[in-house]
């Protein structure tokens, strides 16, 4: 490295810090592979690195003589590296210039277990899918591809980028196959179905979202399904299906016979196609986990599909979260779960539930007597559904999962909330963040958590200015006798802030 004394060793660190993701630098074997740069940056190297990182800021600083070197040199290391390397875990590529992706996947065949390549526009695209499309053939250990922002979609030479990679698809033994944000058109994915027509294809997991597929492209996949009983999951959320109005959505799923979670959330669906996703919830007994949440629905348009819910016996998870509903639409869907022991999980966050009117939410609360997980954060609730909601806390439930977020608890008397939640006997994670908790709000939430003896987790807001809040929980949580993880983000485990 020192043969080029014009480069920007600031800049290349950057570049190289990311050049492993899940290698084990810890080890002295591994770490010998990349001495040459670790000569340089030898205190700058974590444990989690990704390939790749876009060349401008090298453009920006460098010469050209001096850009090439680096290429030249990096790219001879990690070959030189995965050479050595009995398996890499993961191998992400992102801004990537295509020699070094060719140079990457011919030396790493037969040893990635995940690839990721995103972000990448070669002027050579039909040279780029050709190198992925034998990269894939007869490829035994890839078990997760992604292909993001990859430009697969072809207008100039009749789909020859998609039909390189199918190829090679129909050889491989791949498990999970996600290709959002190509910009994929109806025949584009007429083409990639035919990978699901395979009998012996092993592919459980396809994420196809961010693309074109209006209705006519998803009536063509999942045709393809229809006698494939090993994909499970499918993601086709962000995809125009609502803008298509030539089709009919009932007539695109009618096949659609063995999914179990399905996506097929920001769509934009109209009410003709809601209804027709209802009378196909009635029929469809596969499908477990469903996300039908940004569809722009308002009005009546969920009368039918709530109807379809009350008598569904497969569906255990929902999620109709940023869909305008209203207290009213919250009742209908309610009022259809009352006697549904199967649905548990009901995620209904960013919609405008809040009422003045007494016994109505309540009233709708209590008929979630199955549900286990609930998700009404966001929802502006009002002071009188706060109470309606301790009332409802307070009572015996099945609910172990709560999220409760930006519901305006501390600007409300969160007294009673906290009340019902120290007498509760169910709830094993609880999220109360952004709901400006003042000082009061605390010390009745202490209380409750030296009482509530089944609260495993808690989200709440990182109070680094106010630290006599944060002592008011730890001091409870010593109190109670009983472990308790507090979370700045209960989703991100490395948020933890006391225990």
């Amino acid at each position: 490295m020192e043969e080029y004394p014009d480069l920007d060793h600031n800049v290349t660190k950057r570049i190289i810090e990311n050049i492993l993701r899940s290698v084990d630098l810890s080890d002295q074997e591994t770490k010998s592979i990349f001495n040459p740069f670790f000569v340089l940056f030898k205190d700058s190297f974590k444990t989690d690195y990704e390939i790749g990182e876009t060349w401008m800021s090298l453009y920006a600083k460098n010469s050209e003589d001096g850009l090439d070197a680096v290429r030249k040199i990096w790219i001879e290391h990690i070959k030189s590296g995965i050479i050595k390397i009995e398996k890499l875990e993961i191998l992400n590529a992102k801004s990537y210039p295509i020699n070094a992706i060719g140079v990457i996947l011919k030396t790493a065949k037969g040893k990635v277990q995940i690839l990721t390549i995103k972000q990448v526009h070669f002027p050579e695209q039909t040279k780029f899918s050709k190198i992925l499309g034998d990269f894939l053939k007869n490829n035994d250990v890839l078990a997760e591809l992604t292909l993001c922002d990859v430009g697969l979609n072809s207008t100039e030479n009749e789909n020859e980028n998609m039909k390189n990679i199918v190829c090679g698809l129909k050889h491989a033994k791949l498990k999970t196959l996600n290709i959002p944000h190509n910009n994929l058109k109806p025949a584009d994915i007429e083409i990639l179905a035919s990978v699901f027509e395979k009998e012996n294809t092993l592919i459980t997991s396809l994420n196809i979202s961010e693309n074109s597929l209006g209705k006519q492209g998803l009536k063509s996949l999942v045709n393809a399904l229809k006698n494939n009983t090993t994909l499970t999951s499918l993601d086709v959320s962000r995809n125009k299906i609502g803008a298509d109005k030539k089709s009919n959505l009932l007539e695109a799923l009618k096949n659609l016979k063995h999914v179990q979670t399905l996506n097929i959330s920001s769509n934009y669906l109209s009410v003709e196609d809601i209804k027709d996703f209802g009378i196909f919830l009635t029929k469809n007994t596969s499908i477990k986990t469903l996300d039908f949440s940004r569809n722009n629905l308002k009005d009546d348009a969920f009368k039918g599909f709530f109807i379809a819910l009350k008598n569904n016996t497969a569906l255990t998870s929902i999620d109709i979260s940023s869909n305008y509903l209203k207290l009213k639409d919250f009742i209908l869907l309610t009022d259809a779960l009352e006697n549904n022991t199967t649905l548990t999980s009901v995620v209904i966050l960013d919609n405008s539930l809040g009422t003045d009117k007494n016994g109505r939410f309540l009233k709708a609360l209590k008929n979630l007597k199955h549900v286990k997980t609930l998700n009404i954060s966001r929802c502006g609730l009002t002071k009188l559904n706060i109470q309606e909601f301790a009332t409802f806390l307070g009572q015996k439930t099945l609910l172990e999962t709560l999220s409760f977020v930006l519901n305006n608890l501390g600007f409300m008397d969160s007294r009673q909330f906290f009340e019902a939640l120290g007498n509760n006997e169910t709830l094993t994670s609880l999220d109360i963040r952004e709901n400006e908790l003042q000082l009061e709000d605390y010390q009745n939430l202490a209380k409750a958590l030296e009482k509530n003896k089944t609260l495993q987790k808690l989200g709440i807001n990182d109070d680094t200015f106010r630290p006599n809040n944060i002592d008011l929980l730890r001091n409870a949580i010593k109190t109670r006798g009983v472990a308790l993880e507090v979370y700045t983000d209960p989703e991100e485990q490395n948020k933890l802030i006391m225990h």
